[in-house]
């Protein structure tokens, strides 16, 4: 899952095995956390809700990152690709299919934190 700032982007990655880092554009990173039960536990819970969503994104051959105000998601699937970008606004009441995924992955970002503050602290 992508986010667009004014100017930066940060990409969100999960991976079944419970690995999960955040990246941003603008330099930086918070890589695996599978080392960690809260990052892996809400890494595969983001998966999940990526997965029962699928019915609403499309099959796509190219991943550019979202405009400002959009977030992207991109699943790799073992038969194809699929994505999808939605107005961050449509995915917080909870009204849209990927709203579960959204917050979903609010909370492996908020685990990585976590990770990094007990790390730093």
């Amino acid at each position: 899952m992508e986010f667009a700032f004014p100017n930066a982007t940060a990409s969100l990655v999960s991976i079944a095995d419970g690995s999960a880092s955040l990246c941003f554009s603008s330099g930086g990173a918070i890589i695996g956390g599978q080392g960690h039960e809260p990052v892996r536990n809400t890494a595969k819970r983001f998966l999940s809700a990526l997965e029962a969503a699928q019915s609403s994104c499309r099959r796509v051959t190219s991943f550019p990152l979202p405009k400002s105000g959009y977030v992207a998601f991109f699943v790799r699937t073992y038969a194809s690709d699929l994505g999808a970008e939605v107005v961050e606004g449509d995915l917080r009441p909870g009204g849209h299919p990927l709203s579960a995924a959204f917050l979903a992955a609010h909370d492996v970002i908020a685990a990585l934190r976590l990770v990094v503050e007990k790390k730093t602290g």
